[in-house]
């Protein structure tokens, strides 16, 4: 069976996938802080485990994993396989006469800075479904990185800074290998600086960066997590102009609910279509969705899927 708490547990053993609550034994897909508890012990892949004792500063028995290496875990046999949402993201395959694969956030079309996530054909499959509306299939990354330039050299031509808001972990770094490849100088917040340097200490090269200190700012890039858009920092620069970088610009309250000049939809996650893809290729008797809104599971059942949204509080047998 397998319970959600606060994460999801494989019932009569000790491992939790996820779990925000500190566990005995965790497994963490991802280094973001929806996915990750100070656990006692920590399985997850070496990149993953590095972003993680930044973000947690907890320093637990670790055991990184690195992809396609099975290992042997409370009568289970684990696998990790990319997921393609950041640097380290893993999806987790669990034997034990079935093979379940646990998503975490996923995204299959290519990202700078991740693996290349792979597709687990699976007997029971619980997957994220975070943009499962029909409405969220994204533009093309050659569409999105048009946007992108146009939006900056745009703001260049009228003498204004182009200011962009990206989550510091993930986002930021795959907005920096694009900016920087192209020759545009980014400047950094501390925030986004700091992960940065752990990807370029886990092998990912990136040019033409720089720490943000508001001196001279004349044709440059200032690239922050969105949280420092309303911040004396951010006002000091009178001659600015703004823009969020998120799947959820596909919605149009978007630019009013973030206060920005424009809303890209540049995402590390699964759309719509994408979901869907998975699904048809992976092939799964009996599928869980999770992170995300009930909608997906009611169109995958009407597509003749078993199917079940995992809720709170919820056990469902699997052996």
């Amino acid at each position: 069976m397998i319970e959600l708490n606060k994460g999801i547990r494989i019932v009569g053993t000790e491992l939790w996938l996820d779990s925000t609550k500190a566990r005995p034994l965790g497994f963490i897909s991802h280094a973001h802080g929806d996915h990750t508890g100070k656990h006692q012990q920590v399985i997850a892949t070496p990149a993953t485990w590095s972003l993680c004792r930044h973000r947690l500063g907890a320093k637990p028995k670790a055991i990184p994993l690195q992809f396609r290496k099975p290992y042997s875990v409370d009568g289970l046999t684990i696998e990790l396989f990319p997921s393609g949402h950041i640097l380290g993201a893993a999806q987790i395959l669990i034997q034990n006469g079935r093979r379940i694969v646990y998503t975490g956030d996923f995204k299959l079309k290519p990202n700078r800075t991740a693996d290349l996530a792979e597709v687990l054909p699976c007997d029971i499959l619980i997957m994220e479904c975070t943009f499962g509306k029909p409405q969220y299939v994204f533009p093309s990354a050659e569409e999105v990185e048009r946007r992108l330039i146009e939006f900056i050299e745009s703001a260049f031509e009228d003498r204004k800074v182009p200011i962009l808001l990206a989550y510091a972990m993930g986002k930021s770094q795959e907005v920096l290998k694009l900016l920087g490849d192209r020759g545009y100088t980014v400047c950094l917040s501390k925030q986004t600086m700091d992960v940065v340097k752990i990807y370029e200490a886990c092998g990912v090269v990136f040019k033409n960066h720089e720490r943000f200190v508001n001196d001279n700012l004349y044709r440059k890039v200032l690239l922050m997590p969105p949280y420092l858009a309303r911040t004396r920092m951010v006002e000091k620069i009178p001659n600015r102009r703004t823009a969020v970088l998120t799947g959820w610009a596909m919605d149009a309250e978007t630019k009013n609910r973030f206060g920005v000049d424009e809303a890209i939809p540049m995402s590390d996650h699964a759309d719509f279509e994408e979901l869907n893809d998975y699904v048809d290729r992976a092939r799964p008797s009996k599928i869980y969705t999770v992170h995300g809104a009930p909608e997906f599971a009611k169109h995958l059942h009407a597509r003749g899927h078993n199917v079940e949204h995992l809720a709170l509080g919820t056990q469902l047998g699997l052996w």
